[in-house]
């Protein structure tokens, strides 16, 4: 992890065009029961804590797309808002829970 190293955060920013409406493209990246009908690498994936109207920690678990490798695991704090121009931010930090401890399934998390 990049701060038990002492690094710092290395922030990426993604845009995209889309053929929908922000919110309808916003719905399905946050929505994890629906997730399971379109992320083909998804193993499993549900809100562990909800911190308040725009925040909580989710976990995913995503196999491995190659023989040999281990399954990967992520636990996560999701930060949303809605600007007024009618954008969406999402921003995500690697997050610890109690109710999620590392070596699930023997999972190797990933931060």
């Amino acid at each position: 992890r990049s701060s038990d190293l002492g690094e710092s955060m290395n922030p990426v920013k993604v845009f995209g065009t889309f053929d929908c409406k922000p919110e309808v493209l916003y719905a399905v990246l946050q929505d994890p029961i629906y997730r399971e009908t379109w992320d083909e690498s998804r193993l499993e994936g549900f809100k562990v804590a909800r911190l308040d109207e725009r925040q909580e920690i989710g976990y995913y678990a995503a196999k491995s797309p190659a023989t040999g490798v281990s399954s990967r695991d992520f636990l996560a704090q999701r930060i949303w808002q809605a600007t007024k121009k009618g954008e969406y931010v999402i921003f995500n930090t690697t997050a610890q829970h109690t109710a999620v401890p590392e070596g699930r399934e023997k999972r190797v998390r990933g931060y």
